[in-house]
């Protein structure tokens, strides 16, 4: 897989009208288990993701001064989990 801005600026699409950020992954577990390298994982997809393709649909979304994102959330984040 390409870098997202060839792939979503040098490819088919004319342009982005929405963007749905609805990735995400979970990691089980008690704090203290869990290792860095997990969480960095988490957060690479969670955060960094979500943070990656709103700055790259913006650009253009801006230019045509029209469009919509739309970030999804989980559950998740309101409820922790205690062994």
């Amino acid at each position: 897989m390409g870098d997202l801005n060839s792939i979503l600026f040098n490819s088919h699409f004319v342009s982005v009208c929405f963007s749905v950020n609805n990735a995400g992954i979970g990691q089980a577990g008690v704090m203290e288990k869990v290792t860095l390298d997990q969480i960095k994982t988490v957060y690479e997809t969670n955060v960094f993701g979500l943070i990656r393709l709103t700055q790259a649909v913006v650009p253009g979304m801006k230019a045509k001064k029209s469009g919509h994102i739309i970030n999804v959330s989980s559950v998740g984040g309101l409820m922790g989990k205690f062994e």
